[in-house]
């Protein structure tokens, strides 16, 4: 049987089952490119793209392109999203076999714009090459800029798919190849410049082009002419993949021994608290005194053995680390303000909030509280992106076997995006041995308020709960209303030990780079960190599931990136041109029937 995937004589002749191979090397790099528990190998990421391109131009149709592109997208979804079989299991009582299918499902989705990107590569690459395989005895010096073109548009196009994948239907830019490589901060920096998806296209292209070296095939009569252009041919793809795949790096060091952007005010020490509180017991009422003990023993013992040179100036708790409503369940409300008044620290949590509507409703947010160091509570910021199936069940009527996943928790998003602001006092606060201990449980002693004391300009909290940081326009949002710092707080507990946390704070780093913004990630079962403006983490807790706390300092900025001020434009570029290869094959017929004429 003709091999369907290189019909013509070369490489593909000899192998008749190089699709599957494709496949199967493009799923893996996929798994190993993106963070894991098992090694984590970037580079290999490249695997996916390259492996793409070969089987979307080697496709005898278009239809072929697109189901390669499918099963290719199937393949490298299912092994990266294994972790999501967890809470389908563990959270909403499914049976393994019942939640594998679900993430298959989930799989299928995704794996369609995979598909798209396979056959927008063909059919753009049919526009801009002849219709032959690529024949590097054809190069010329006036025309094999046509063929560079094909694979340069074909990461541009592979970049847009991933864009739309981030956006449409709510989004899930999950496995994102430039945040497979957030790790090695210098080979991330051009995010600065282009954002997540812009060096995800140029990481693309730079495999396209690698791709295009592999496919390059030699003529029947191999002469000593054509072999000589056949390898100049060569070298000319292998050159411009090299300088995509390994430029970024070089750039990226020139940024990184730049300086940090200047700093404004005084550095702010934060404290990050760790609580591993059980997901399944976390809402029982029973357990509300125990989450809020816990939490205030962590913090307190770690403010008592401070060994940094500046006193903590924030404590931060994660997502829902408070399980009740502080508006009103008083009690655990007023404790919260003493806590922040004895220690005098500002503190932010996250919790549960209620929102008044028309007629007398309330709907449920997940929110997240900053108090001063006299108690006073400054404002609130409620998630505005809210999980599927994870905070709401879209589509209830098809869904609705998936309700417990919510653990009786249904939320509405958020509708605000402002920063939050807190007040550092100027003078330096001793540390205070035993605070706890030797203040009265119901004193009444007040730190100075906020604004009644000598004090540091306010410094501005950009909130992302939890799934916002995969998403770059919403920490875009908030460095565009001054947010000088990005606060990360989530829960991972519903993955185990499993690669999620690994791959969500890979997310989180790539906001950090765009943004130019130190990030702090506070969790409840890890993995908490500080990142800084350039990406770099300055500090980090990697064990999951313990009790732990973390302290670092960051310096507040408010550099704008060259990708902040082109926002939104990379993304439209690259939309705009992944669909328009989705109709190049109707120009392609414009031009033939020109061609005849």
């Amino acid at each position: 049987m003709a091999n369907e995937l290189f019909p013509d004589p070369g490489l593909g002749g000899r192998h008749g089952r190089l699709p599957l191979f494709l496949t199967i090397f493009g799923s893996a790099g996929l798994f190993f490119g993106q963070p894991n528990t098992l090694a984590h190998l970037p580079f290999l990421t490249l695997l996916f793209p390259f492996c793409l391109y070969l089987l979307a131009l080697e496709a005898a149709s278009d239809g072929k392109a697109f189901m390669r592109g499918f099963w290719l997208g199937m393949g490298g979804n299912c092994a990266g999203l294994y972790w999501l079989i967890y809470p389908m299991h563990d959270v909403a009582q499914l049976p393994f076999p019942a939640a594998i299918v679900c993430v298959a499902l989930l799989s299928v989705y995704l794996a369609c714009f995979t598909g798209l990107t396979a056959l927008g590569m063909r059919r753009l690459h049919h526009l801009l090459s002849p219709e032959e395989p690529i024949d590097c005895t054809a190069f010329r010096p006036l025309s094999s800029w046509r063929l560079l073109l094909s694979p340069l548009t074909g990461g541009f196009i592979y970049g847009g798919f991933e864009f739309l994948l981030g956006t449409l239907f709510t989004g899930f830019p999950w496995l994102s190849l430039s945040s497979a490589f957030a790790f090695w901060p210098a080979w991330v920096q051009v995010a600065a410049f282009t954002g997540s998806y812009g060096l995800s296209a140029l990481y693309a292209a730079g495999a396209c082009f690698l791709a295009a070296a592999v496919r390059v095939q030699f003529p029947e009569r191999k002469t000593h002419a054509a072999v000589s252009h056949i390898f100049s041919g060569r070298r000319r793809f292998l050159a411009a993949g090299l300088c995509f795949c390994a430029g970024m790096p070089l750039l990226g060091l020139f940024r990184l021994n730049a300086p940090l952007p200047e700093a404004i005010g005084s550095p702010l020490t934060v404290l990050m608290v760790q609580g591993n509180i059980n997901q399944n017991q976390k809402w029982e009422p029973q357990f509300q005194e125990h989450s809020l003990n816990r939490y205030i023993r962590l913090s307190e013992t770690q403010i008592r053995n401070n060994a940094t040179s500046n006193p903590i100036g924030l404590v931060i708790w994660p997502e829902t680390a408070m399980p009740f409503y502080y508006q009103i369940q008083h009690d655990y409300a007023a404790r919260l303000k003493d806590f922040a008044l004895r220690n005098k620290v500002n503190l932010a949590f996250g919790t549960l909030g209620l929102e008044h509507g028309q007629g007398g409703a309330n709907s449920l947010r997940n929110r997240f509280y900053l108090l001063s160091y006299s108690g006073k509570t400054i404002g609130y910021y409620d998630k505005r992106h809210l999980v599927p199936f994870g905070e709401y069940i879209p589509l209830t009527f098809i869904f609705s076997f998936l309700q417990d996943l919510l653990q009786g928790i249904d939320f509405s998003a958020g509708t605000q995006s402002s920063p939050l602001y807190l007040s550092v006092p100027l003078q330096t606060r001793p540390h205070l041995t035993s605070v706890s201990e030797n203040t009265p449980k119901n004193s009444t002693a007040r730190a100075p308020a906020a604004n009644s004391s000598p004090s540091e300009p306010a410094l501005s909290l950009g909130v992302l709960i939890c799934y916002e940081a995969i998403f770059p326009y919403l920490a875009q949002e908030q460095t565009e209303k001054g947010a000088s710092i990005l606060i990360n707080v989530s829960n991972d507990a519903w993955f185990r030990q499993s690669s999620a946390p690994w791959q969500h704070l890979s997310l989180a780093t790539m906001r950090a780079i765009e943004q130019a913004r130190p990030l702090v990630r506070s969790t409840n079962t890890g993995i908490s960190a500080v990142i800084d403006a350039r990406g770099r983490i300055i500090a980090h807790d990697a064990a999951l599931f313990t009790e732990n706390t973390l302290v670092a300092t960051v310096s507040p900025t408010n550099e704008h990136t060259l990708y902040h001020r082109l926002y939104p434009a990379p993304e439209a570029f690259l939309t705009l041109l992944a669909l328009f290869s989705l109709i190049a094959h109707k120009l392609r017929g414009h031009k033939h029937t020109k061609e005849t004429r």
